[in-house]
């Protein structure tokens, strides 16, 4: 109240809301704060806040932080300057996703994120950089859409990280993409990732803007697809929780089926599997199982082989068809008596 309010809201204005504070961390910390926030800029642009901060004690520091929202198009952006006895700290953020991008009609990009610091005697104490990029026909449901981000930090490494992403990256996802309609063979329009690549590594669980999520641990989950053989895998690494991996084939057919491979001898709509799952904790368990089936030569040859290993028993068979022949040789044994 009193003169300094009016004078503050008619400098301002009178939605203004100007607040100073000051904090006592402790015994050998000191801040002070000072912002003003909800200042219409005009044409669709607030000044959501704009503070200064000083610090005194343990960390001495002069900084200032300010937060921008536009209207059209829906975005805000977070800034932040911070100089003292520690160093050089920059920051800045962009959340939400700037469509047809400076006069580009199949062009977006958002959610991005840069900062450095700088300290003494370390040139590079932190850095972090990463967006959003979205190209082709906007609001169609076929961009094609990718992100990165990378965070290095040489003092505190459980802070590095990467992650990148698209959700399809096929010939074909890309002319559609533009909407070009171009008569492809199919194995030659599904080759690359059709349904996307995700690759992630981080010693520690970040968050990021726009809600990414990066994992502890390193992560790769995509199909690739080949002039029309299709490879899945899911590979999660997180230590020292345990290890899960994922490998399905799709059935492969050659010279009109000479020969074939698919899982098992029932299952002919997969191909080959790998499937590992090595846990650390609560409790130590290791499964590890993979299985395939071969027919050779219109069914002259046949062979299922089949493997799993656990912590407790070992299980391997193979069953054989050559000609009239027929064969099966198991193998079953707990590790008490290998």
């Amino acid at each position: 109240d009193g003169v300094f309010c009016e004078f503050a809201k008619k400098a301002l204005g009178s939605d203004t809301s100007l607040q100073l504070t000051a904090t006592v961390v402790s015994a050998r910390q000191f801040t002070l704060l000072a912002t003003v926030s909800d200042i219409t800029l005009g044409h669709g642009l607030t000044l959501q806040q704009c503070g200064l901060e000083f610090a005194v004690g343990v960390e001495t520091y002069a900084g200032i932080t300010g937060s921008v929202s536009l209207r059209d198009p829906p975005l805000s952006f977070m800034g932040a300057v911070r100089v003292g006895l520690q160093g050089l700290e920059l920051s800045m953020t962009m959340n939400g996703v700037w469509k047809r991008a400076f006069g580009i009609n199949w062009l977006a990009f958002g959610n991005g994120i840069f900062a450095v610091a700088i300290k003494p005697g370390v040139p590079l104490a932190g850095f972090q950089i990463g967006g959003e990029v979205r190209i082709g026909n906007l609001d169609s449901g076929k961009e094609m859409i990718t992100k990165v981000y990378l965070g290095i930090d040489p003092l505190y490494p459980r802070r590095n990280y990467f992650y990148g992403s698209v959700n399809r990256a096929s010939i074909g996802a890309i002319l559609n993409a533009f909407g070009i309609s171009v008569s492809l063979p199919k194995v030659l329009a599904t080759s690359g990732f059709p349904n996307g690549l995700e690759v992630s590594f981080a010693l520690d669980t970040i968050d990021l803007p726009g809600g990414l999520v990066i994992p502890h641990g390193f992560k790769l989950n995509g199909t690739m697809n080949i002039l029309g053989y299709k490879l899945k895998a899911l590979i999660f690494i997180s230590m020292p929780s345990g290890i899960k991996i994922d490998i399905r084939m799709a059935p492969l057919k050659l010279a009109g089926g000479l020969l074939t491979m698919s899982a098992s001898r029932s299952d002919s709509s997969t191909g080959p599997l790998l499937v590992a799952d090595i846990k650390a904790l609560p409790r130590p368990s290791v499964n590890v199982t993979a299985a395939g089936y071969v027919n050779l030569f219109y069914g002259m040859m046949k062979r299922d082989v089949f493997l799993q290993i656990t912590n407790t028993q070992f299980i391997f068979w193979i069953r054989d068809k050559f000609f009239f022949f027929d064969a099966l040789l198991k193998v079953y044994a707990s590790y008490g008596s290998l």
